[in-house]
């Protein structure tokens, strides 16, 4: 005899109200662990998508992926602003002036899992 099949835990599992919740939480641990900041979302936005790909990503994937809406200038912006925190590291390609290829670092690891934290937290208060 076999054992009950259970699905493997998963986000394909959660309830549509579950979700919400946690993408609540989430916005609610993003602005407590970066502050209450117009490019906290934004900051999020990119420092997720790096942390997700395998290996960093080049500027042009970021610059026509997830970051396509907020046009090269505020993308820059962005990217400066978490390089100068030291969440995301960048090298530089010889023949661009710009940095080509972009990595989280151990801190942007770091401060990613203090969002998730804090929002399993805030998730879990209610």
């Amino acid at each position: 005899m076999h054992a009950p099949y259970d699905p493997p835990a998963g986000i394909e599992n959660l309830s549509f109200s579950a979700i919400l919740q946690l993408d609540a939480a989430l916005r609610r641990a993003r602005q407590k662990v970066f502050g209450l900041n117009p490019l906290t979302d934004t900051l999020w936005t990119l420092l997720s998508e790096l942390a997700a790909s395998q290996d960093g990503m080049a500027f042009e994937g970021l610059e026509s992926g997830p970051s396509k809406a907020m046009g090269r200038p505020m993308l820059l912006a962005v990217l400066a602003g978490l390089q100068e925190q030291g969440l995301v590291s960048g090298h530089k390609d010889a023949a661009s002036p710009l940095l080509s290829h972009l990595r989280v670092t151990p801190q942007g690891f770091a401060r990613l899992d203090e969002v998730v934290g804090t929002a399993l937290v805030i998730a879990r208060r209610k």
